[in-house]
């Protein structure tokens, strides 16, 4: 199955540049989506394939990609939406945080070059869907961050998709006491929320 999921990736991808970027991430085993500006599905890798079958963080139906919770879709379309409108392919890339607790996963939504006929059925974004990635260490985060030893293990748990309730019963403090905890751990990484604290934590894995 993955590898015709391969053939029918190298298939409708028109461009030698686009067949070998598909080709690479499906030897890399990547959840790769490559959609036109519609967000109409025109390949993907198999990884992405199997991804989309399962249908709890990503669904593609009636050939569009789309996500399993309307949450996640609204976000997904915005960053397709502001992937396209930038001014070059390169500064095209949008990234955001998908799925329930303990299920996340992160998305890059990358912009692709526009070729010269400028068909709209031609793939225009692609979406990666990554599921568990690398975490960086506590001192990582300390470094980057300016975080001291217990605000960098609560990222963490954050970032590894732990519930608050389960972070403060584990660190013996109050949810309040944890919330104010996350609110001074926002200011310091730059974040407004905690999808951008996670997304922030997962950029240095």
């Amino acid at each position: 199955a993955q590898q015709q999921a391969a053939v029918r990736t190298r298939l409708a991808l028109g461009d030698r540049n686009a067949r070998d970027m598909a080709a690479a991430l499906e030897y890399a085993g990547v959840a790769a989506f490559f959609c036109d500006r519609y967000g109409a599905v025109r390949a993907m890798t198999g990884r992405a394939e199997r991804l989309a079958a399962e249908a709890r963080l990503v669904t593609v139906r009636r050939g569009r990609l789309g996500a399993a919770r309307l949450a996640d879709g609204l976000e997904l379309d915005r960053a397709m939406a502001r992937a396209l409108a930038a001014v070059r392919p390169s500064a095209g890339v949008e990234t955001v945080l998908i799925g329930p607790e303990g299920r996340r996963a992160v998305v890059h939504v990358r912009a692709l070059a526009e070729d010269d006929w400028g068909l709209s059925f031609r793939p225009r974004l692609m979406v990666i869907v990554r599921q568990g990635p690398s975490k960086p260490s506590v001192e990582v985060l300390r470094l980057a961050f300016g975080l001291t030893q217990a605000e960098a293990e609560i990222a963490l748990s954050l970032a590894a998709g732990q519930p608050r309730e389960l972070i403060a019963a584990h660190r013996g403090v109050t949810l309040g006491t944890l919330r104010q905890q996350v609110k001074t751990i926002l200011a310091k990484v730059g974040a407004s929320r905690e999808a951008e604290l996670i997304v922030a934590v997962h950029g240095l894995g």
